[in-house]
């Protein structure tokens, strides 16, 4: 298993990362069985609090568990870690009842020519770029759940970009393109 660590504002001993690194691969290895898998460890420490965030690819949805406590980087470890086994779960579930066993990946060109005008200048500080397979609109909601987010971007199986979202009122809503 591959175990990839950042530290913010704290640093991480060689015994914490094997310890951390030895408790993954106990707990995760039930999960792969013919993969490494690649999982990113992010710690930091903020006075008392300690926040550990997990995320790793798992039957190609992109997995993501936040836990922080005031007992420490191990403790909010042992949360996040135990919401990232029930999403494996949820996930491995989800994928052996539809029988989605390949998932391909699709390129679509998103770049989008944006005139510039010198009045109006917007500052872009963060860029994510991810690969788009085509899913429905149910999966692309579970995807939204898996990773915590309130939106979701995605390509549905006709090559439409649509984006699902959650509402104030608990439901979620849905922009297709034109």
């Amino acid at each position: 298993m591959k175990v990839k660590f950042i530290a913010k504002e704290t640093k991480l001993a060689e015994n914490t990362q094997e310890k951390i690194t030895s408790k993954l691969e106990l707990r995760l290895k039930k999960y792969f069985k013919d993969e490494e898998p690649e999982v990113s460890v992010k710690a930091s420490k903020n006075k008392n609090l300690g926040k550990v965030e997990l995320s790793l690819n798992y039957y190609g949805y992109k997995l993501r568990s936040e836990s922080s406590s005031i007992d420490g980087i191990f403790a909010a470890f042992d949360k996040a870690l135990d919401t990232m086994e029930r999403q494996m779960e949820k996930c491995k579930t989800r994928v052996t009842r539809t029988r989605y066993d390949s998932i391909k990946n699709v390129e679509v060109d998103m770049s989008v020519e944006v005139p510039t005008q010198d009045e109006f200048t917007y500052k872009v500080v963060r860029t994510k770029v991810y690969d788009m397979k085509p899913m429905d609109v149910q999966e692309a909601i579970l995807q939204m759940e898996f990773l915590g987010h309130n939106f979701f971007m995605f390509c549905r199986t006709d090559g439409k970009i649509c984006t699902v979202y959650r509402r104030d009122d608990g439901d979620y809503g849905l922009i297709e393109q034109a």
